[in-house]
């Protein structure tokens, strides 16, 4: 698994699986790495398998986990609450937004 798989936006129900596991783990690593590194132990909410029929759920226990991260990093935390799956350019937007913050928090733990 590598940070850079976060950027491939999914355009199929096997695609959006896959990415949502990669997705998932490196939530896991960063909360791993933050417990080692800054000794906080931070909430993990299951986002895996991301469900668009649920849309909301997903997207507020996903930001919650990015609020939580990046108050303990300092990183600056970015609005991941809204977009609009169905509509391929606030996918991509979306897509492209989370994986630059997936990338500023590796930055800050090391977690690529």
């Amino acid at each position: 698994m590598s940070v850079a798989d976060l950027f491939n936006t999914p355009d199929t129900d096997e695609e959006m699986a896959t990415w949502s596991q990669l997705h998932f783990a490196h939530h896991v690593l960063i909360n791993q790495a933050i417990l080692e590194q800054h000794n906080v132990a931070l909430p993990m909410y299951l986002i895996n398998p991301v469900n668009l029929e649920d849309a909301a759920a997903f997207l507020n226990l996903h930001q919650q986990l990015h609020t939580n991260a990046d108050q303990v990093l300092g990183v600056a935390s970015q609005n991941l609450l809204d977009v609009d799956w169905n509509d391929p350019g606030q996918r991509e937007g979306w897509i492209q937004l989370n994986a630059q913050l997936h990338v500023a928090e590796a930055n800050a733990t090391g977690v690529f």
